[in-house]
């Protein structure tokens, strides 16, 4: 990424009138080759350097001047060349379509980050080069030609890996994060952003694959290959709140549905029920959540066990999400469709509360 995101200022537009979105894209596109320019001056930089360098082993042989200049070196070449693949990497993304970016998080009550910091290690792998190099001409070790380029080569690849893989913009929800990556399609001179969840599960686990399956295809999201199980999205500029409120829906149906499926196929019933009130408490308008909890007390009615204690406790978890959840009717029909095969007395009890509740509403 070449804007640390949490540097930028919020850049609030409305995309949808056609002046101002005008406006801003020919802003984007004017600021965005600014990056060009930078990397030409660089480039230019780095040829006077090697220049210069020659110039001082030809024509001014001076040990001591020399030594100065290759520590100077060691230290603009390295974060140079790291630059360098930033700006390839990302070549026509400005700092408006960037605060762009953040302004349509932060409307979303989410706090984008930057995902990794590789300043320090830009420090760190350009003091290791010069530290052999001062051990070398001290004399207090010696160190090959060789074994020197291989440090070298290091020192300049490590931070190039980390700023081109791991430096992006993260947003964090609860135990999973989202990384975000931009995107510029050419073709269709549109900006893009991709979403990628943190790690899921193994793919060999066959209880995450399957329901990794099942919550891809609801969210229509592409599935790709690999050790690990991740969510990837695609959202343009235009669509981009909408996809990551999406995406950020589809990592908690993960959560909720893992988490769950994962305590009942161990047969921890309390601890079960204990997660799906917390989770109840955190979010009492996702109907799902309400379906678990009526799906073990059902279970646990026609098994016998404490049928008196969990029929009041599948009675309050019913007039809760009533009270509570937006779409009853959804709600309703799938609780009558768990139910209708269970004991009697359940649906007894479930209808009487939803006359009760009727009656209260006309009252």
């Amino acid at each position: 990424m070449v804007y640390n995101i949490s540097k930028v200022k919020p850049f609030k537009i409305n995309l949808y009138d056609d002046s101002k979105r005008t406006k801003f894209f020919e802003a984007v596109f004017k600021n965005s080759f600014k990056n060009m320019d930078i990397l030409f001056l660089i480039l230019t930089g780095l040829i006077v350097l090697i220049v210069l360098r020659l110039s001082l082993f030809v024509f001014l042989w001076n040990d001591l001047l020399i030594e100065i200049f290759d520590v100077i070196g060691f230290l603009i070449v390295p974060y140079s060349i790291f630059y360098i693949f930033k700006i390839i990497k990302v070549p026509i993304i400005s700092s408006q379509f960037i605060g762009y970016i953040k302004n349509e998080i932060q409307s979303l009550k989410m706090n984008p980050q930057r995902g990794f910091k590789t300043g320090i290690y830009y420090v760190i792998s350009s003091a290791v080069p010069i530290t052999f190099y001062f051990f070398s001409i001290t004399k207090i070790i010696q160190i090959t030609s060789e074994v020197f380029l291989i440090i070298l080569i290091f020192s300049i690849t490590i931070p190039i890996f980390l700023g081109i893989f791991l430096d992006n913009t993260i947003i964090k929800l609860y135990k999973y994060h989202i990384r975000i990556k931009f995107h510029y399609i050419k073709k269709e001179k549109i900006y893009g952003v991709y979403f990628i969840s943190s790690r899921l599960s193994l793919r060999l686990d066959k209880l995450g694959s399957e329901i990794y399956e099942v919550i891809s295809r609801q969210y229509w999201f592409p599935r790709r290959g690999g050790l690990f199980l991740h969510f990837y999205e695609y959202a343009n500029i235009f669509n981009f709140r909408e996809e990551l409120l999406n995406f950020g829906k589809a990592l908690r149906d993960w959560d909720i549905t893992y988490n769950f499926l994962k305590l009942v196929k161990k047969k921890k019933i309390p601890q079960t029920l204990k997660f799906i009130d917390k989770n109840i408490n955190l979010t009492p308008t996702d109907s799902i959540l309400y379906y678990y909890k009526c799906m073990v007390l059902t279970d646990l009615i026609q098994d016998g066990v404490n049928i008196e204690e969990n029929i009041k406790f599948f009675s309050q978890t019913i007039k809760k999400a009533f009270h509570e959840l937006p779409n009853k009717q959804l709600f309703d029909s799938k609780i009558i469709a768990l139910i209708q095969n269970k004991k009697p007395v359940l649906l007894e009890i479930y209808n009487q509360i939803k006359l009760s509740i009727n009656e209260n509403k006309y009252q």
